[in-house]
């Protein structure tokens, strides 16, 4: 069989391919290792009786810790959150792409009196849109999770300052 390449802006199917997984996959095993990074700082935060006995030993210094960590945690968490906002976006513009190319081919296939085998290329293509789309699913479910960690943050914070004002004017 021929070794025929659809040219699309100069990048044949298989290199679209190879681009999409060198562009998916470290992207995900980022987000992996980040969110495990930041899942132990909060199993630190979150240890409730820890919190407590700072309270209780000291409540300036608890206001402070409680500020270093909102410091420390907030930035983490924005920058997370801007990093899966670009992903979701890239990931749509590469669905965008596949889509076109897989239309483009099957185009070729109706229009060709001999036609080639672009037919797997166009079905590899559609799977490769559908894997897109559920890793863009899992984005939007990380960073739903993240809204609502960042949340009981400074819910966390807000009662944690409120509890210190409590017993310094009782």
């Amino acid at each position: 069989m021929a070794n025929f390449y659809l040219k699309l802006e100069k990048l044949s199917i298989i290199e679209w391919v190879i681009i999409y997984i060198f562009l998916t996959l470290p992207i995900l095993i980022i987000l992996y290792f980040f969110t495990n990074c930041v899942y132990e700082k909060f199993l630190i935060i979150i240890y409730p009786t820890l919190r407590r006995q700072m309270m209780v030993n000291n409540s300036a210094t608890a206001i402070d810790i409680e500020k270093d960590k909102m410091d420390v945690i907030q930035p983490l968490i924005v920058k997370l959150d801007e990093q899966v906002k670009l992903t979701r976006k890239s990931q749509t513009d590469l669905s965008s792409k596949i889509q076109e190319v897989s239309s483009y081919l099957k185009e070729i296939t109706d229009i060709l009196d001999k036609p080639f085998e672009l037919e797997s290329y166009a079905r590899k293509l559609e799977e490769n849109n559908a894997r897109i789309l559920n890793v863009q699913t899992t984005l939007m479910s990380i960073q739903e999770r993240i809204g609502e960690l960042q949340r009981n943050i400074q819910r966390e914070a807000y009662q944690t300052k409120e509890a210190c004002n409590l017993t310094t004017h009782s």
